[in-house]
């Protein structure tokens, strides 16, 4: 695959996931896992834009937010290093077995809706850069 079919799947998959983590929201009361896939569609952007702006088509296989808009070349502000650090535990928490309880009661409608709306001004951020 070259640079931009690379670009393109990325961009593509985290659109999906993009969607469904609103889907979720919207249609169930799994908070967590809308949460998990809101970070896996962060990732994937970074990702699209890591190739933008590595000479590689494939990026490194890491889920830190944090490393990956460092190492994409992104210039975002405090704030929005402090959502990716905060969706970075999205990824740890409902992997493993001593987070998950904690994270599933933290996890209420409240909580997520005000997750995705960070997600959403971050998203579309790291998109205008691309």
């Amino acid at each position: 695959m070259d640079t931009t079919g690379s670009i393109n799947y990325w961009l593509e998959t985290s659109k999906h996931d993009y969607d469904a983590c609103f889907d979720l929201l919207k249609n169930t009361e799994r908070y967590d896992w809308a949460l998990f896939i809101a970070h896996l569609s962060l990732e994937k952007l970074l990702k699209a834009a890591w190739i933008k702006n590595n000479n590689s088509n494939q990026p490194p296989m890491i889920h830190n937010l944090l490393k990956l808009s460092n190492d994409a070349g992104l210039n975002l502000t405090d704030e929005q290093k402090i959502v990716l650090a905060e969706f970075n535990d999205f990824n740890i928490e409902t992997r493993y077995p001593d987070y998950q309880l904690h994270f599933y009661r933290l996890c209420t409608k409240d909580f997520t809706e005000k997750k995705l709306i960070q997600l959403k001004d971050v998203y579309q951020c790291i998109l205008a850069k691309m």
